[in-house]
């Protein structure tokens, strides 16, 4: 396995290559550990691994086609998509566009618009204020203590609501 760190307009580029593909097969892990400035924005990208942010940072950018992505703040924005993977996020302050093909969405303690999807996953709003959009076509959706304009739907699931208030389109 090789790994290279470089500096390319004012931005931190971590890259990994596990060897040649057709020649053999390789697997493994890899833990990259940093510490970054307060507030700094965060741009992540993966075909196969998991990310795990804690603030506080700026605003976060991070897809993987297969992995979980878990951010608890203090951060800003948030656009978060895995193909197939869960993905947490705990104390936000701002906008979110977050989607998942097949996996769960978890957002506690967050102030901003959200736009959250998943085709085949449940999604759970706890103590968020601010417009929110929530669709999956088949999972379940549960908000709780909640503020704004709220439009919920699901092709094949339930939708559970408590402690509410705002205007709602189900």
């Amino acid at each position: 396995m090789e790994y290279r760190m470089d500096e390319r307009g004012g931005r931190l580029i971590l890259e990994e290559e596990w060897g040649n593909s057709r020649s053999h097969s390789m697997s493994g892990e890899v833990i990259w550990t940093l510490t970054l400035p307060e507030g700094m924005d965060f741009e992540f990208s993966t075909a196969s691994g998991e990310l795990t942010l804690s603030g506080p940072l700026g605003d976060i950018d991070a897809s993987s086609a297969s992995g979980d992505i878990s951010v608890t703040g203090p951060v800003g924005k948030v656009d978060a998509s895995t193909a197939s993977g869960d993905i947490e996020i705990e104390n936000a302050d701002g906008d979110m566009d977050v989607s998942t093909a097949s996996g769960k969405v978890v957002l506690i303690n967050v102030v901003g618009k959200k736009d959250v999807s998943t085709a085949s996953g449940d999604i759970r709003i706890e103590d968020s204020k601010d417009d929110i959009d929530l669709s999956t076509a088949s999972g379940e959706i549960s908000a709780k203590n909640v503020e704004g304009d709220m439009h919920m739907s699901t092709a094949s699931g339930e939708i559970g609501i408590s402690g509410a208030k705002g205007v709602f389109k189900l």
